[in-house]
C-alpha cells in the first residue's frame, strides 16, 4: 500500500470515529450529581442533603474500577416533548432508574449486562430509558453497580437524536468493515 492510500484510509477512519462517537449527540447534559451508596433506599436517598451530592459538570461519572454502588441524581427541567435518557456505556452490571415527579416515584426500570437483554426498556446496545413529556421539573435517580470499570456517560436525547446516533454508528461500522 502506498503512502497516499494509507493517509486516505487514516483520514476516513478518523472521520468515521468522529461521526460514530456518542459525544456527537448534541443535547446538553442534564444537571447530574452522584453519591456513593452506603445502603440507601430510594426514600432515604431522596432526603439526602444537597451538600452530600457531588456535582458532575459534564454528566459523566468515571469512578474507575469500583464495585461500590453509586447513585446518580438528574434534575430535569420541564420538557413538553418525550425524550430518552441514554446511558452510553453497555458494560454496567446493574442499573436501576427511578423516575420521580413532585417527590413521588412514578416509574422504575431495572436492567444491566448481568440481566437478560429482554428486560431493557428499549432494545438498544446502550441503556436507553424512555421519558414522558412533563410540564413540571422531574428528578431521576440512577443506581449503578458493576464489578468492572464504573463509567456512566449520561445524555438526554430526542427520538431524532437517538436515531441519528444509531445511523452514525452503523455508518462507522459499515465503513470500517468495508475497508
Amino acid at each position: 500500500m502506498d503512502l497516499r492510500a494509507a493517509l486516505y484510509r487514516c483520514l476516513c477512519l478518523l472521520l468515521c470515529w468522529a461521526l460514530g462517537s456518542p459525544a456527537a449527540l448534541a443535547q446538553a447534559p442534564p444537571q447530574v450529581a452522584y453519591l456513593v451508596d452506603d445502603g440507601f433506599s430510594l426514600e432515604s436517598i431522596a432526603l439526602a442533603p444537597t451538600e452530600r451530592w457531588q456535582p458532575l459538570a459534564d454528566g459523566i461519572l468515571s469512578a474507575g474500577f469500583n464495585n461500590r454502588p453509586h447513585w446518580l441524581r438528574l434534575q430535569l427541567k420541564p420538557n413538553p416533548e418525550p425524550s430518552y435518557l441514554l446511558l452510553a456505556y453497555p458494560h454496567l452490571d446493574y442499573v436501576r432508574l427511578y423516575q420521580t415527579l413532585e417527590g413521588k416515584p412514578v416509574q422504575q426500570a431495572s436492567t444491566g449486562d448481568m440481566l437478560p437483554f429482554s428486560l431493557r426498556p428499549l432494545a438498544h446496545r446502550y441503556f436507553v430509558f424512555p421519558l414522558a413529556a412533563s410540564s413540571s421539573p422531574q428528578t431521576l435517580y440512577l443506581w449503578v453497580q458493576t464489578s468492572g470499570l464504573l463509567h456512566a456517560p449520561i445524555k438526554l436525547v430526542s427520538r431524532e437524536e437517538l436515531a441519528q446516533g444509531d445511523q452514525r454508528y452503523l455508518l462507522t461500522q459499515g465503513l470500517y468493515y468495508g475497508f
